[in-house]
């Protein structure tokens, strides 16, 4: 008997269960993202997407369970006059022809304030990058707008775990007149921002068009790799890509046309 096997198994099985579900809504998740991810997300049956390999899937288990960690120290330093994991369920139409719904992780109250709480575990690159030049992935910043606009909080704490140096920091997001701060300084990023995605992705919908894609890839002989260079640039993909369960539809054509070659014109057009 390998344990490992069966500890593979059950997590395999558990991400086939998940694949199934039909989308209904809008997640806050999605802000900011892809827009081609969403189109497929809402037109494709679960069974077309590339499973999860075991590495992602033990990933998103040790962050999950991070995650259930960090909520239990919160609670236990009885900052909060009351405090509640998973507690507060939202959905509203947001004027889109399809609901947004979301579950916030940790909802904290001190007074009158309302805190939500987000964890964000990474390693690599991405908690090198929030180190070095605090730069915070837009998506996240999506995600935690939809909180603020939808989900009756004053202020979100979205905090930071790097997994493979124990780094930790935080930033405090709050909405002004519906654009976002971050610990007290205005940004670019707005709801309107993340609503005309949406809106642009339900378009695409009932034109049954694909929309553009917002991030890219790059292709090596046919595969979509990390990164490959020429003439002494590198030419990386997004990771957004990289793990996105339709890549190789999304990229269908141009995997076939780069079979023995290298995208470059891709990053130039």
């Amino acid at each position: 008997m390998n344990v490992w096997s069966l500890v593979d198994g059950v997590l395999a099985e558990e991400e086939a269960g998940r694949a199934g579900k039909e989308k209904t809504s809008w997640w806050p998740s999605e802000a900011l993202g892809c827009r081609r991810r969403s189109f497929y997300e809402w037109t494709l049956p679960g069974s077309i997407k590339k499973p999860m390999e075991l590495t992602g899937l033990y990933r998103t288990k040790t962050g999950n369970l991070l995650h259930e960690w960090f909520f239990q120290q919160v609670k236990n330093s009885d900052y909060f006059d009351t405090i509640e994991e998973e507690a507060r369920v939202f959905e509203t139409d947001a004027g889109l022809k399809n609901p947004v719904s979301g579950r916030i992780d940790v909802l904290g109250t001190k007074g009158d304030l309302v805190t939500a709480i987000d964890l964000k575990t990474t390693y690599g690159e991405g908690i090198r990058r929030i180190r070095a030049r605090r730069e915070i992935p837009k998506h996240y910043l999506g995600q935690m707008m939809v909180y603020l606009k939808f989900g009756g909080v004053d202020e979100v704490i979205l905090a930071f775990l790097g997994r493979d140096d124990q780094y930790r920091t935080q930033v405090t997001l709050t909405l002004r007149e519906d654009v976002l701060y971050i610990d007290g300084t205005k940004t670019r990023l707005t709801v309107d921002s993340v609503i005309d995605k949406w809106k642009d992705v339900e378009r695409s919908i009932e034109e049954e068009a694909p929309p553009d894609r917002d991030f890219m890839a790059a292709i090596r002989n046919g595969e979509i790799v990390y990164k490959f260079q020429r003439k002494n640039v590198e030419y990386k993909s997004d990771w957004q890509c990289r793990y996105c369960p339709f890549s190789q539809l999304c990229y269908a054509e141009e995997l076939a046309a780069h079979k023995d070659s290298v995208n470059e014109e891709m990053f130039h057009a």
